[in-house]
């Protein structure tokens, strides 16, 4: 994220940017930079990013429906865009909207089988929001299987492993 610059801040430069220059993909390189991401390593800093999101102040629920506005705008000019769709997962699973976040995973998916990310997100929403707990191991063993070398699917997936089922209701 840029110094200084909330999560809003960042999604309405990327909204105005998005407006004014429809249909081309002009505004990514924007979103990156916004978010923190390098366009040639957005897989790596991706996961950085959200870590940074996650962890800083709580943003308000205004705030993530905007955030949402401005993916799914950003998701209209490119369907392809699985970190938009990752992105705007993030968003809705902050704010409990647990459906929408694996409908928006779970497309990011069919359009890249191999984003670790989505997956992820996926199983992490699985375990947490949903209480599944047998699918979100098995979506945190995809993104293993994808990136062994990323210890945070480990992590998550032993955490879980970890505990009772009963210990998630």
């Amino acid at each position: 994220m840029l110094v200084g610059s909330s999560h809003w801040d960042c999604c309405t430069r990327v909204s105005k940017l998005v407006a004014s220059t429809p249909r081309t993909g002009c505004p990514w390189s924007e979103m990156s930079s916004c978010h923190g991401l390098a366009a040639k390593t957005t897989e790596a800093r991706w996961a950085k990013s959200l870590w940074k999101y996650q962890n800083s102040t709580s943003p308000n629920k205004n705030d993530l429906e905007k955030s949402i506005e401005s993916y799914t705008k950003a998701i209209e000019i490119d369907p392809q865009s699985t970190r938009a769709y990752c992105l705007r997962a993030l968003s809705k699973g902050l704010l409990k909207d647990f459906i929408g976040t694996l409908e928006d995973c779970s497309k990011a998916i069919e359009i890249n089988p191999h984003y670790e990310d989505a997956y992820f997100l996926r199983g992490c929403i699985k375990v947490k929001g949903l209480k599944d707990i047998d699918d979100g191991i098995e979506d945190l063993s995809k993104a293993i299987v994808i990136n062994p070398s990323n210890a945070k699917n480990y992590i998550e997936r032993g955490t879980t492993k970890l505990y009772d089922k009963d210990d998630f209701k």
